[in-house]
């Protein structure tokens, strides 16, 4: 968590958040940079940060996300995708800074399509549909 002071400064806020029984220090801290967004570390028992990613800050409203075609590079988060898409299936990628979720949704005509949307540091960067499974 050091690291993250030196370079970030003093937090906007920590809280504890329990996953399951785990009891974890979640901090966030204000970017000018990015308005609207915090950057937001998870730590475990003892300091280890096992998660940093960009969050909504809580006090900015979500982007609307009626469909697929809603979700626009640089516009919504991991947390976002999952509220509005549900059952996803979340994954780590090819770098640390990298997360892939895999979500259906349905289509304007026809049945629903499965997605893959990527993200860096918690950012969507792109979207592409998957290829239908074959029976």
């Amino acid at each position: 968590m050091a690291r993250y002071r030196i370079v970030l400064g003093r937090p906007a806020r920590t809280l504890q958040h329990e996953f399951g029984d785990l009891s974890c220090e979640v901090t966030q801290w204000e970017l000018e940079l990015w308005p609207g967004l915090w950057f937001e570390t998870i730590a475990v028992p003892g300091g280890a940060v096992v998660q940093d990613w960009l969050v909504r800050a809580g006090d900015c409203a979500p982007p609307e996300l009626k469909t697929v075609a809603d979700l626009q590079p640089w516009g919504c988060v991991v947390g976002e995708v999952e509220r509005r898409f549900g059952a996803v299936r979340h994954s780590g990628d090819d770098a640390p800074t990298r997360w892939s979720t895999e979500f259906s949704a349905g289509g304007e005509s026809g049945p629903p399509g499965r997605y893959l949307a990527r993200f860096t540091w918690g950012l969507l960067q792109t979207v592409e549909e998957l290829p239908a499974d074959e029976d």
